[in-house]
């Protein structure tokens, strides 16, 4: 986000991504100051990055959660997801990130062109562990 060339054209609101980013890094780095990589990163941003920089000095804490990020993607134009961030438990520290837009929208039409698959219904037929060998009829 910081140090790409293309981040910035990447998310339509990048100062209040930027802005989020950072204090969801301090969060973490609070939580475990003992890291050497997240330290190691920071002091890579800090001296590579005016703009982190900038956000790392007015020490914003976040904690993740979800909400809703805007992009502009270069092969399907702007998209509006909604994302939520769940603790993995026992995996010391690990976040798992869904991104989600509704059915029948812009948005979800945009993440299917891009291959994200949508999850099969439940109960529906994969046809893989039903018929083995592909056949149908």
């Amino acid at each position: 986000m910081f140090l790409h060339p293309g981040s910035r054209e990447l998310y339509v609101d990048w100062e209040e991504t930027a802005e989020h980013g950072v204090a969801h890094l301090r969060a973490a780095a609070g939580a475990d100051p003992e890291q050497p990589d997240l330290a190691a990163l920071v002091d890579e941003l800090l001296r590579e990055s005016p703009d982190f920089a900038r956000f790392w000095g007015r020490y914003e804490v976040r904690a993740r959660g979800g909400g809703v990020k805007h992009y502009r993607h270069p092969e399907v134009g702007r998209m509006t997801l909604d994302y939520e961030v769940l603790a993995v438990s026992r995996s010391d520290g690990q976040r798992l990130v869904s991104y989600q837009a509704p059915r029948g929208t812009p948005d979800h039409d945009a993440m299917l062109l891009l291959g994200m698959s949508e999850p099969a219904e439940a109960g529906a037929e994969t046809g893989a562990a039903d018929d083995p060998g592909g056949r149908r009829g």
